[in-house]
């Protein structure tokens, strides 16, 4: 039975699609955001003959966005394709897909009408005929009405992978990580070393160059470290062509090594290109070299969302509001629908703990006394509960406290197979007394479920805060001229975003109990607590600020 802020969803969607408006979402964790933003959508897309793409921060949700698709349409009436990039299909490493020996291998007739392709099953199929799992993929999506992959593929590369823009929906998980994820992606470094190089391969092969390249490779030099805009524009512009022309030479010549460095450096160039189309940039002189990289995301999707039908973005923490709409390139024309927790306050329990400090200079002082505060939090109900931290050296602090009887430990390492994710999951749904000590913003904090009895508790040690690095001073900076509060959007924001997205692990559905607590004297202060959503608590957020949090949660438990 859906609840009522699915209901609401099942309602909004189509309305404004019909209108073919952009659409962003904030809807609490538990709400079953997937399915009611997905179910409206992909009704509203088969009755127009429009194709639908879902984008995701993380494989663990692809693959329940495919498991969704499975129960969507259990017949196999349409086609649905996972995607991946060239650099994760591609099984020859050739930088030229000419020079591949699967580029002449006739094209296999296949069923291409109906069916659910994973990337697994691609790759399956791709080996049974001997064929590109990379270009095998754009077979199927030609025929497909549905596909799901990561961020970078449309972010990066839309060209390549929607056909038909303005016949295309795009929907985007976990929205309030895009801003990040394009500077990541829009960020280019050139080095000292780099140029050096490309001066050594004119002088050795004269013929593959134009005149005036090496004359232009130091112009441009001369530009990446002043910064001027016009410069650069122009002269990025000339390079592109001439190493172009060269690449083409290189190619004719088979100097496969040659072209691909050429190719390499085009790429430099062209995202050079998109940074500077889509400033300010942000500048930072790296050891040997710059390093350039989008500042404001903002002018990047005003242009990406009016290419497409619709482009629609949901999150469970959207705070503050303005400052993502703003990120995100959403205008007065588009809807940002705020859904209100519908699940009962009585069955979680939040409290802010700030008698200790957990800034980076404290943190060896204060350990024990956190690690004190866990051990009674945990034993007033036996149950499963996951501590959310940081970083992995603050995490291996209390690796070395935390053994408490009657738990078992359950460490996250800095890489983790997905069979040993499923592990720990697995651990979780089948026992009790297990404590996890996972990151903040990591694999177990967003995007994963831990319905009814699966978990207890988080305790969330710190404001997560971005490393302090050149980049991120140089976009507060950024911040500071635009927002007038450098510090809150550059650290603060994703700081608490990381937070709020481990809290959301608690409270599932209607049944779930938990209790959230948040250790740390900054979740006290005013710029930090102001970003706790109004669900949280009744009136105020420093309600939640706690004198005896064992008498508070003691109290609580016996409820139940």
């Amino acid at each position: 039975i859906p609840r009522n802020n699915q209901v609401k969803l099942l309602q909004y969607i189509p309305a404004f699609l019909e209108e073919k408006k952009n659409i962003l979402i904030e809807a609490p964790s538990g709400t079953g955001k997937t399915a009611a933003i997905l179910f409206p959508v992909l009704k509203f897309a088969l009755t127009r003959g429009l194709k639908v793409f879902y984008f995701t921060a993380k494989n663990t949700q692809q693959a329940e966005v495919l498991k969704f698709m499975k129960e969507f349409d259990k017949e196999e009436k349409i086609v649905t394709v996972q995607i991946q990039g060239k650099e994760k299909l591609c099984e020859t490493n050739q930088q030229n897909c000419e020079d591949c020996i699967y580029a002449h291998t006739p094209s296999p007739e296949l069923d291409l009408h109906e069916g659910h392709f994973s990337i697994d099953k691609l790759v399956d199929l791709a080996h049974r005929y001997k064929t590109c799992p990379y270009l095998l993929q754009f077979k199927y999506l030609t025929n497909a009405f549905f596909a799901v992959g990561d961020y970078n593929y449309i972010l990066k590369d839309s060209i390549v992978f929607v056909e038909s823009p303005k016949k295309s929906i795009i929907v985007f998980d976990e929205v309030h990580n895009l801003p990040d994820r394009v500077r990541e992606l829009y960020s280019v470094e050139f080095s000292e070393e780099e140029f050096y190089q490309l001066e050594k391969f004119i002088s050795f092969y004269p013929y593959v160059f134009l005149s005036q390249t090496e004359n232009l490779i130091e112009t441009f030099k001369e530009g990446i470290y002043s910064g001027e805009e016009i410069k650069l524009k122009n002269i990025t512009k000339k390079l592109l062509y001439k190493f172009f022309r060269a690449y083409e030479i290189a190619i004719s010549k088979q100097m496969g090594f040659l072209a691909a460095k050429l190719q390499e450096f085009m790429g430099k160039l062209n995202t050079l290109k998109h940074i500077i189309k889509y400033g300010p940039y942000g500048m930072v002189e790296k050891k040997g070299g710059m390093k350039y990289f989008i500042l404001d995301t903002e002018k990047f999707f005003k242009d990406f969302n009016k290419r497409f039908y619709s482009v629609i973005g949901f999150s469970s923490t959207l705070r503050p509001p303005y400052y993502y709409l703003e990120m995100l390139g959403f205008s007065s024309k588009d809807e940002f629908v705020i859904l209100q927790d519908e699940f009962p306050r009585e069955n979680r329990k939040v409290v802010i703990i700030p008698k200790v400090s957990t800034l980076l200079r404290d943190r060896e002082k204060t350990v024990d006394k956190i690690s004190s505060i866990i051990k009674q939090l945990i034993s007033i109900k036996k149950g499963n509960y996951i501590v959310f931290i940081p970083s992995l050296d603050y995490l291996d602090l209390f690796k070395k406290r935390l053994k408490i009887f009657g738990y078992t430990l359950l460490v996250q390492n800095a890489i983790m197979s997905h069979s040993e994710r499923k592990k720990f999951i697995h651990k979780l749904k089948n026992s009790t007394g297990n404590l996890v000590l996972a990151l903040s913003g990591g694999i177990f904090s967003e995007g994963v479920d831990y319905p009814g009895e699966i978990l207890d508790g988080v305790i969330i040690i710190s404001p997560s805060l971005p490393q302090v690095t050149e980049e991120r001073e140089v976009l507060r900076r950024f911040y500071e001229e635009k927002y007038g509060d450098g510090f809150k959007y550059a650290y603060i924001v994703p700081g608490m975003i990381r937070v709020l997205q481990a809290a959301g692990r608690v409270i599932r559905s209607s049944d779930d109990r938990g209790i959230v607590v948040l250790i740390g004297k900054r979740f006290a202060y005013k710029e930090y607590i102001d970003l706790i959503p109004q669900h949280f608590y009744t009136e105020s957020p420093y309600e939640l600020i706690s004198g005896d949090y064992l008498t508070e949660i003691k109290k609580f438990w016996s409820l139940f």
